[in-house]
C-alpha cells in the first residue's frame, strides 16, 4: 500500500463518522427514527474504529450537531 492510499483511507475513515452522524440527525429530525438509529449505530462503530479514538467520536458529535440545524428548514409541503 502506498503512502497516498493510506492517507486517503485514513481520511475516509475519519470523515465517515461525521457524515453518518449528520445523516442520522437529519433522519431523526425528519421523523425516521429507525433509519436514524441505524445510521447512528454505524457512525458510532466507525467512530470507535477511527484512530486515535477521541477523534472519531468527536467527529460523530460534530456530525450530529451539523445535522441538527438544517432539518427544520426543508421544503414546505
Amino acid at each position: 500500500m502506498t503512502e497516498a492510499t493510506f492517507v486517503l483511507l485514513r481520511l475516509a475513515l475519519w470523515l465517515l463518522p461525521a457524515v453518518l452522524g449528520f445523516l442520522a440527525m437529519r433522519a431523526w429530525r425528519g421523523g425516521r427514527a429507525r433509519v436514524a438509529s441505524g445510521l447512528a449505530l454505524g457512525g458510532l462503530l466507525a467512530g470507535v474504529l477511527a484512530k486515535p479514538l477521541p477523534v472519531g467520536l468527536v467527529l460523530l458529535v460534530l456530525g450530529f450537531l451539523a445535522g441538527w440545524g438544517g432539518a427544520s428548514r426543508g421544503a414546505k409541503r
